[in-house]
């Protein structure tokens, strides 16, 4: 987000609780764009930053996986909103990968951030068998 605001002169607006917006504001002190802060503390209140919203603004919303500590029910509500009533905005939808205290939790070779680097290798290991296919 920090690359978008630099090369393009944007100004961002972040919405988040108290927590997140002081962790973005540090960071904006050693990395300073032009931004500014609203605290939106309540996933239910989503809705409310529809209104303030222009033709030609773009979102960037980070969420959390289901069954992730930072998930919150509405998150799943979050596309249908979009859809709904962010139709002419342009919208990136970030799942971050997270830690979790949960151990048990099984990475899997249909996880996301896992595919491309497979497939990549796929690609690789059949260029290397053609070097050593004979004629």
């Amino acid at each position: 987000m920090w690359n978008i605001a630099r090369n393009t002169s944007a100004k961002l607006l972040f919405y988040g609780n108290e927590n997140t917006l002081k962790f973005i504001k540090d960071i904006k002190k050693q990395y300073p764009i032009e931004c500014s802060f609203e605290t939106l503390n309540d996933w239910d209140n989503f809705l409310i930053i529809a209104k303030t919203f222009f033709k030609d603004d773009n979102i960037i919303i980070v969420l959390s996986r289901k069954e992730q500590l930072s998930y919150h029910r509405n998150m799943s509500k979050i596309p249908t909103y979009l859809n709904t009533y962010f139709k002419k905005t342009s919208c990136i939808l970030i799942y971050p990968m997270q830690s979790s205290l949960n151990t048990t939790q099984k990475i899997t070779v249909t996880n996301p951030s896992l595919m491309e680097p497979l497939e990549k290798l796929e690609e690789i290991s059949k260029t290397i068998a053609k070097l050593f296919t004979y004629k």
